[in-house]
């Protein structure tokens, strides 16, 4: 767990946002003014297996206690708006209680869910490319859709939500479902407005297998008073409906001094994500394998994503028994040759697995080689994700985040093989501070515009 705080005055506006990012790994929190300038930051790990896995919600619920009691209590006192973000199509089935509360009837599943891929697959074979035009969201693993669909086998009765409006309930009380994940659970229709409800029927699920829907910048409630009294919060603190993770952060790239209009964002994580702004009323149909995301405020990207991410590098390391960021200074050695073959690991989006292996790697051929290799393979796999995106929604330079941006040799192939610029960025919690932006006070006043199911 790690906290950091900063001077606290003067400011233009007595109000503080809070926005929360519920990630893979953990809980991040990033505090801004309404000047949009950080106050402070903190982070919380989950407890308990390395994603991507199931667990508690209680063990969220830890995270986000440990990371709300890093950041200062004079921060946390002032903090008049909470943004939630968190990893799109992580889900979690809740249902009623006698008393009418909700309570978690199964674990958090990740988005990563390989318990899910045979009824992905006949999502897939029974719609093909039309669920991704119909929904802007492929039939694939990574979806909520196929996990809804399973568990509503054994569990008839449950409501299912993102991750992060699960966070929004602990916070408030109110289940309601942000547009912004919504289109993750690949149930929306195209223009991001409502629930399909005619592909609800299609498949056999009821109305109250989603809940209310809330628009981004949207108010989903009140924190409640025990919920406030613990974190030294106000009575009165607002928690807003803000995008998934991927599109949080595109809306704060637009929000750093030096960022350029019309970017698209690469995150080189474990796999590696491109998200670019796209002028669409959600009319125009979306090519398989891109997701067309919601930023809010009317506004819409397109997404897709390579396997071939910073797991590469994790698994070249532990094999060279060195760190990842020292996988530079010794690919810097290689010599060119075609001695060495490999089989990288990774990932699909159908959560399908490749274990890495290698022919040729030896005493007199291999550590040098097999550096530079794998953060070439990374760096390429950007660059095909990148002209993919390109192709779709022109962009006009390219943000490069995540532990990859790091890499001397990454960066350095990837900008010479983009015709457009390639910045870095230095903001490190992107995706908090983009749900922060969207519940600063003063931008996101509206009332909940919740479209009603059935109890």
């Amino acid at each position: 767990m790690t906290g950091a705080g900063g001077d606290a005055s003067p400011f233009a506006h007595d109000g503080f946002a809070l926005g929360l990012d519920v990630g893979s790994h953990g809980v991040r929190a990033v505090v801004i003014d309404a000047g949009a300038r950080t106050i402070a930051s903190s982070s919380a790990d989950y407890a308990g297996a390395l994603p991507p896995a199931r667990r508690p919600l209680g063990s969220i619920a830890d995270a986000l206690e440990s990371a709300m009691a890093a950041l200062p209590i004079g921060v946390r006192t002032r903090i008049r708006t909470i943004g939630v973000t968190g990893v799109r199509g992580s889900v979690v089935g809740l249902e009623r209680q006698g008393t009418g509360r909700w309570h978690a009837v199964t674990e958090v599943l990740p988005d990563f869910e390989p318990a899910v891929q045979a009824e992905a697959e006949a999502l897939r074979d029974r719609y093909g490319d039309a669920l991704a035009e119909r929904t802007g969201c492929p039939a694939f693993p990574l979806s909520g859709l196929p996990k809804i669909l399973a568990g509503t086998g054994y569990l008839p009765g449950a409501t299912w939500v993102s991750v992060q409006d699960a966070v929004g309930w602990l916070l408030t009380g109110a289940l309601v479902c942000s547009t912004g994940s919504a289109l993750r659970l690949g149930v929306l229709t195209r223009d991001g407005g409502e629930y399909d409800r005619a592909l609800l029927a299609e498949l056999g699920l009821a109305d109250h297998v989603v809940a209310p829907l809330v628009a981004i910048g949207d108010q989903v409630g009140t924190i409640e008073p025990r919920v406030a009294a613990r974190h030294r919060l106000s009575s009165e603190v607002r928690v807003v409906a803000a995008p998934g993770d991927g599109p949080a952060a595109l809306r704060a790239l637009d929000s750093l001094p030096d960022a350029r209009a019309g970017s698209a964002l690469v995150t080189l994580g474990t796999s590696t994500v491109v998200l670019a702004p796209r002028a669409d009323d959600g009319t125009q149909a979306v090519p398989y394998g891109f997701t067309l995301e919601v930023l809010g405020d009317g506004r819409r990207s397109i997404e897709t994503g390579d396997g071939s991410g910073m797991a590469n590098v994790d698994w070249a390391a532990n094999l060279l028994g060195v760190r990842p960021h020292e996988l530079d200074a010794l690919g810097q050695e290689a010599v060119p040759g075609d001695g060495l073959r490999m089989e990288l690991p990774s990932m699909d989006v159908w959560g399908v697995r490749r274990e890495g292996s290698i022919v040729g790697f030896g005493r007199d051929f291999g550590r040098a080689e097999l550096a530079r290799s794998v953060l070439d393979f990374v760096a390429d796999g950007a660059v095909g994700a990148i002209e993919r995106v390109g192709a779709i929604a022109p962009f006009e330079a390219v943000a490069l985040t995540g532990g990859g941006a790091r890499s001397t040799t990454i960066v350095e192939r990837i900008r010479r093989r983009i015709d457009v610029p390639v910045t870095l960025v230095a903001e490190p919690e992107l995706a908090a501070r983009g749900a922060a932006l969207v519940a600063l006070p003063g931008r996101s006043s509206a009332p909940a515009r919740r479209m009603e199911v059935p109890a």
